[in-house]
């Protein structure tokens, strides 16, 4: 049984005339670590369990120019 999670994500865009575009972005803002998914393997690999969590905190800049 999976437990339910929150997950908050920002991201603030500025642009300009001249094409220029430069992205601040923060992923998993409060670094909330949750189980995502469960995977039972087979007997033969020991029935071990394979987790999937939630993706760290990221923290970025994007800078981008159009033509």
């Amino acid at each position: 049984r999976i437990h339910g999670y929150k997950n908050l994500n920002l991201a603030l865009i500025f642009t300009n005339q001249g094409g220029w575009q430069v992205m601040l972005y923060d992923k998993n803002v409060f670094n909330t670590t949750a189980i995502t998914g469960t995977f039972l393997n087979s007997d033969d690999a020991g029935l071990t369990t394979n987790l999937f969590l939630t993706d760290p905190k990221l923290i970025g800049i994007r800078v981008t120019k159009n033509w």
